[in-house]
């Protein structure tokens, strides 16, 4: 069973029916399967969720439910459906994906790229998740992945541009020349058609590939490599053109190959100055269309292409924009996530600080929380997070600590039933509660993403305020129960009681406290330190709902598999361009798109930020 793009696709379905002795069987199956199929066609949309274009993948989903002897076709058929139905709502929103039997993806084309990984490197025929492709796995892997892509172009380049450039390159290696032209003419179809020439792009991608030696010799297939590094690195799709740009480069470059030294110093140097009288007929007939290509465009492809093949090493003249790294580099996955909380109202009656607004300097807090309590002293001097949120150096650890003072009691506790609100408002939070015990305290979970919703000391009217606190957040009496007996005793009797709390959310609750709380060298109001424990866990937490197979993580294995990895910025003009490097997890952070993204920050305004992998 699959469920995406706003359909569920049932592959393979079994029924079994028991039936009195002597009744006419085949008619009796034969009315509820058509039936069964029409009642579950009305109820398994409902499960969708509107705007969701995730893809489940359930490798079995069984179903049992109970019906009366005295029942109508109709009536068994409804009873079935809605028993199915709920079996695939509780797979997954309550168990989610384990990366075994039930699997999902961010989007149809995370799913794409992690079977066209597959198929390159041997691992897809046979596995149970890719058998709407079975009849495609017999052939070449090459093949395969030429059918795949053309089926549906636009989602197959979303694909290819969210691996990593090793992965990119195991499925480059696997492709036949005439399957890579025919995957570039279907690729060319779907490219931006908004005029912008894209020689440019091009001699840049060609730069980048040469400097890594991953430019493929073989033309068809360098093209293709040409195109998507192209795509991966300016968007996707490119700018329309850029496919034969690419075959228009490794023509030069195979050109030049071709010729003696001396010949292809003296043919570099006459199409780098475009004087075509002194370019031989037969290579200008190989050529014609680097007449039509801007100067400074076809200097640059000539001189980089020159430089590989007879080792000159005349320099760049292009100046390099400003360069930063930081060890830090998860702090982009968690960046463009910050702005999703409704910070504006949480902090209204926060002060500033230094002309910095309370807003701004929360979302720098909350990302030194989730990015772990170990890398506080890092996170504090590092340069890149300041500039992404706009906080100057000025105001140091001692100064925000300072500054938290002047935040009172009651307004953390109305910011956090801001914060609360807002995520019930957005599906996030379920108001099924369980209170369980963390540190020298409690800690509230809820049950549908594993969210921390507050904190208390642990006594009785501590944790009954705590829960008011959540009612009045969620707008209603929330079902809340205690892990534990003693805390159980202190909630007041006749409460609603929750449907039983994943256990693994409820894991090294203690740990996962130590780790988001914003420790040394700041020394923060305990209040404010308790709500920013709060956001970085959630933080953390939706970051962990993206990735596919770990929406139950605890908060240190992501730190460790997720957020550790390197990461370089350059400042350009009108955009902040980030190198991510890799982390131990980084196929999975490929399959979710999460190192190639494009977004805004509210500090920093218009000015775009594009990730791409680190070379």
């Amino acid at each position: 069973m699959a469920r995406g793009a706003g359909a569920v696709h049932i592959r393979r379905h079994l029924v079994s029916y028991r039936v009195a002795e002597g009744s006419p069987h085949l008619a009796v199956r034969g009315t509820l399967d058509r039936l069964l199929l029409a009642s579950l066609a009305e109820r398994l949309p409902a499960t969708l969720r509107g705007g969701d274009e995730s893809v489940w993948l359930i490798r079995r989903l069984d179903v049992r439910t109970c019906i009366g002897t005295s029942w109508t076709s109709g009536r068994v058929a409804h009873a079935l459906a809605a028993a199915t139905a709920k079996a695939l709502e509780g797979t997954l929103d309550r168990e989610g994906a384990d990366g075994d039997t039930v699997m999902w993806f961010p989007d149809r084309a995370a799913f794409l790229a992690r079977f066209l990984l597959d198929c390159a490197v041997g691992r897809a025929a046979g596995q149970w998740e890719y058998g709407e492709f079975d009849d495609l796995t017999g052939g070449s892997a090459s093949s395969t992945m030429r059918v795949v892509i053309a089926s549906d172009p636009r989602t197959g380049l979303d694909a290819l541009v969210r691996l990593t450039e090793p992965d990119l390159g195991r499925i480059l290696s696997r492709i036949v020349a005439s399957d890579a032209d025919a995957i570039l003419r279907t690729l060319g179809t779907v490219s931006a058609p908004d005029g912008f020439e894209p020689a440019a792009l091009v001699v840049d991608a060609l730069g980048r590939l040469l400097d890594r030696s991953e430019l493929p010799l073989e033309p068809r297939v360098g093209a293709l490599a040409l195109f998507l590094d192209v795509a991966r690195h300016e968007g996707s799709p490119p700018p329309a053109g850029t496919d034969a740009r690419a075959r228009e480069v490794v023509q030069l470059m195979a050109t030049l190959r071709a010729a003696r030294p001396h010949e292809a110093r003296r043919l570099a140097g006459a199409l780098a100055e475009g004087a075509w009288h002194a370019v031989d007929p037969p290579a200008m007939n190989r050529l014609p269309e680097l007449v039509g290509w801007p100067a400074a465009a076809r200097r640059e492809a000539v001189r980089r292409l020159a430089r590989a093949r007879l080792g000159d090493t005349e320099p760049s003249e292009r100046p390099r924009p400003p360069l930063l790294a930081t060890d830090l580099g998860g702090m982009f996955l968690l960046l463009p996530l910050v702005d999703d909380f409704p910070w504006e109202p949480a902090t209204a009656e926060w002060p500033g600080l230094e002309g910095i607004d309370g807003l701004r300097l929360a979302q720098y807090l909350t990302v030194i929380g989730a990015l772990g309590a170990e890398r506080n002293a890092a996170a504090v001097l590092d340069p890149v997070l300041r500039l992404a949120l706009e906080v100057p150096p000025k105001i140091d650890a001692s100064a925000l600590s300072a500054w938290t003072l002047q935040i009172g009691p009651d307004a953390i506790r109305r910011s956090t039933e801001v914060i609360v609100a807002r995520l019930r408002q957005l599906g996030k939070v379920s108001g099924a509660v369980t209170l369980a015990p963390a540190r020298d305290g409690v800690v509230a979970v809820d049950g549908g993403r594993g969210l921390w919703l507050g904190t208390a000391p642990a006594a009785p009217t501590a944790i009954r305020d705590l829960v008011a606190s959540i009612d009045a957040a969620i707008g209603r009496p929330i079902a809340v129960t205690g892990s534990e007996a003693w805390i159980e005793s202190c909630l007041e009797p006749g409460r609603p009681q929750p449907d039983p709390i994943d256990k693994r959310f409820l894991a090294r609750l203690g740990e996962q406290a130590r780790h988001a709380t914003v420790g040394t060298p700041f020394d923060l109001a305990p209040p404010v330190r308790e709500l920013l424990l709060l956001a970085a866990q959630a933080l953390g937490r939706e970051l962990a709902w993206r990735l596919p197979g770990f929406s139950r993580s605890t908060l240190p294995y992501l730190s460790e598999n997720v957020l550790s990895f390197p990461a370089t910025l350059e400042v350009e003009p009108a955009r902040f361009v980030v190198r991510v490097g890799d982390p131990p997890l980084h196929l999975l952070l490929s399959l979710a798109g999460l190192n190639r993204l494009r977004f805004r920050l509210h500090a920093t305004g218009d000015r775009e930020w594009v990730l791409t992998q680190q070379h």
